[in-house]
């Protein structure tokens, strides 16, 4: 293979439906191999971190239930995007274990959002917030159908956030739509500033500032993506709240890195991310730092 795959994990849910075409379509812009991942669990766990095998016949019965989930995700991916090249495996492990295994060698994972069936869970809360905290690839969480608006993107000035940045060009370049870029210079209401004795003065100053950062950052990304329309979004607001604001008017596609400073410290491992990956109204795309 010469491209590395979009990966798709799938359970045969609604959410692992939607997830799976929207990887299809997002596969056929990107020019690559979309892979099928059925995951079950060979034993079951228990009290104090012991785990008990289950019988051979009960596995070859959670292993026929997997692959005739795979089949109809490969049957659904196919009819979306006739000319993607589809394939699948079935792979035992744990959800998370396993996804974050496949996106070391992945250009993207994609999962839904809650999952049911014979691998119940492989996309709900826990396993989403944990393959996108820890995979390797770029990941993106399908929790609703994409919008037709712009991809939005949130950026601090942080390595990560320029990243994101990166990353919400090159698909709103793909998607042939508009990006809106959404920096929030701090959490606190203006009108909560004269108790802290900040002066107007500088409050328009930090405000000049964020601005110019977030101008300095777009013009990196103008000249090869001349073709993407870009609006800005500064604000004085949690950057949650601001995200998911701009995200409401028919975002395709919401852009995050994985770790920033300022207005997004703490983005996928606190309340920020939590927010975003569970109230999204678009697809999340979660860009990670080498590091990360």
């Amino acid at each position: 293979m010469s491209k590395s795959p979009v990966i798709v994990g799938v359970d045969g849910s609604e959410s692992s439906d939607q997830a799976v075409v929207w990887a299809a379509n997002t596969a056929e812009l990107m020019g690559r191999e979309l892979v099928v991942v059925g995951v079950y669990e060979p034993q079951v766990g228990g009290y104090a971190g012991t785990a008990m095998a289950y019988t051979g016949d009960l596995v070859t019965l959670i292993q026929d239930a997997v692959k005739e989930t795979v089949t109809a995700a490969e049957k659904l991916a196919r009819e979306t995007t006739p000319t993607v090249e589809v394939s699948s495996r079935i792979v035992a492990g744990t959800p998370t274990a396993v996804l974050n295994d496949e996106s070391a060698d992945a250009a993207m994972v994609v999962v839904g959002t809650r999952g049911r069936g014979a691998v119940r869970g492989l996309i709900a809360g826990s396993v989403s917030t944990g393959v996108a905290a820890h995979a390797s690839s770029p990941v993106a969480v399908v929790a609703h159908p994409p919008g037709t608006g712009p991809v939005v993107v949130g950026i601090d000035g942080s390595e990560s956030s320029d990243l994101a940045l990166t990353a919400a060009f090159e698909q709103a370049a793909l998607r042939g739509t508009g990006l809106t870029v959404v920096h929030t210079w701090t959490d606190l209401a203006t009108n909560t500033f004269g108790g802290f004795g900040i002066t107007d003065d500088l409050v328009q100053q930090t405000e000049d500032e964020a601005h110019k950062l977030v101008a300095q950052r777009i013009a990196a990304h103008t000249a090869d993506h001349p073709d993407v329309v870009v609006s800005t979004m500064v604000a004085a607001d949690g950057p949650a709240h601001q995200l998911l604001t701009a995200a409401a008017e028919g975002a395709q596609l919401l852009v995050l890195g994985s770790r920033g400073r300022g207005g997004f410290t703490g983005l996928l491992l606190g309340s920020v991310s939590q927010t975003v990956l569970h109230h999204a109204p678009s697809p999340v795309l979660i860009v990670k730092t080498p590091a990360a």
